[in-house]
């Protein structure tokens, strides 16, 4: 895990420097959008905390079977939750916006870059279920996996995403966006396996 968080903290530094070379109402605005990301997730990481514990002790007692059951609950919460959120910042964004800036441009850009974001969050808040999931089951490679596919993303999307002309700043949104939807889909398709069971059996 922390090889995993020290991945994504790089990639989150390499990002905020592409940022700023789009000048202070894009700086602005993704700082605006990231904290509000940062607080909606919140009950994704209160599920995946659950759901690690919950992993943990269901291995401990020789019933994986139970997990699926426990990660179908989460994901529908999870569902529930992020549809709730992507109605609430596509209705009402600016007026949101409005309590953390006061700049014009600023509000102009966290508006849209929110409206980008807000239809993964079903993704970020899969992929952070998950990957509490396979941490809670002691799949370590799966951590160091993810972590690198997750700067991969960043670097690959941040710079291909907004070297296009009418993509522009945009593809920053884009890049967060779809690095939750690709950390999701590897840690769907590692649960899937079933690896994560072997990793987590205590011989």
């Amino acid at each position: 895990m922390g090889f995993q968080y020290s991945f994504i903290y790089l990639s989150s530094c390499i990002l905020q420097w592409v940022i700023n070379g789009f000048g202070t109402s894009v700086i602005g605005a993704f700082t605006a959008t990231s904290q509000i990301e940062n607080l909606i997730q919140q009950p994704f990481t209160a599920l995946g905390t659950a759901m690690a514990t919950y992993t943990g002790q269901n291995i401990g007692a020789g019933k994986t079977d139970r997990i699926k059951q426990g990660l179908l609950s989460a994901l529908k919460i999870c569902v529930v939750y992020s549809l709730l959120l992507l109605l609430v910042f596509w209705g009402f964004g600016r007026t949101i916006m409005n309590i953390f800036v006061s700049d014009t441009a600023i509000i102009e850009n966290a508006v849209r870059g929110i409206h980008i974001t807000s239809i993964f969050f079903i993704a970020l808040g899969t992929a952070q279920i998950l990957r509490y999931l396979l941490n809670g089951a002691g799949d370590s490679a799966y951590s160091m996996v993810n972590g690198i596919i997750e700067i991969v993303c960043r670097l690959v999307f941040v710079f291909l995403l907004t070297n296009i002309s009418f993509i522009g700043q945009w593809g920053i949104w884009w890049t967060t966006a779809l690095t939750w939807f690709c950390t999701a889909l590897f840690a769907f398709g590692r649960f899937m396996s079933d690896k994560w069971k072997e990793r987590g059996i205590v011989k």
